[in-house]
């Protein structure tokens, strides 16, 4: 996480705002921006403003930092609390109302281990060792270990970490 931004007690439905949210999460801000920018939703007007104010503290903590280098890593729409409201029904009754709020959650990283090519077209870098391809490593180094089963007459190979 290198920036975040949170925007809280919406008047907008979670259900609704994660619609938009969907759309944008794990893109490049840019292309994040464009996508709001032509939607036809009411919530794409909220996840703009805390997208661009996530951008904007990106950008105030490291000024050089441009906006194209920058990725969503995480967006969470979060439920917020509800409002009661009553409404007239039928044979005397009344129903309740919920007015929803929700809260959105923006958190920014920085492009890494991507490099561009002679084309401009983006290259991934080989990264360093991960903590997967290490425990593989240490499971093909192992010994084997050999078990008779004496009920089946089979011998059954396992691999001893």
């Amino acid at each position: 996480m290198f920036a975040k931004a949170t925007a809280k007690f919406l008047r907008v439905s979670p259900r609704k705002v994660r619609l938009v949210a969907d759309l944008v999460r794990h893109k490049d801000v840019g292309g994040a921006f464009a996508i709001l920018a032509n939607l036809k939703k009411g919530a794409a007007v909220h996840v703009k403003e805390v997208l661009l104010s996530a951008a904007s503290n990106a950008k105030q903590k490291n000024p050089d930092l441009e906006i194209s280098d920058l990725l969503i890593s995480k967006l969470t729409v979060d439920g917020g609390p509800m409002m009661a409201r009553w409404r007239a029904a039928s044979m005397g009754r009344a129903n309740m109302i919920l007015k929803r709020m929700s809260h959105i959650r923006v958190e920014l990283d920085v492009k890494e281990n991507v490099e561009r090519s002679k084309k401009g077209k983006r290259k991934k870098v080989k990264a360093e060792k991960t903590e997967k391809t290490v425990k593989a490593e240490k499971t093909e180094k192992a010994p084997k270990v050999e078990k008779e089963d004496k009920k089946h007459g089979t011998k059954d190979t396992s691999v001893r970490v």
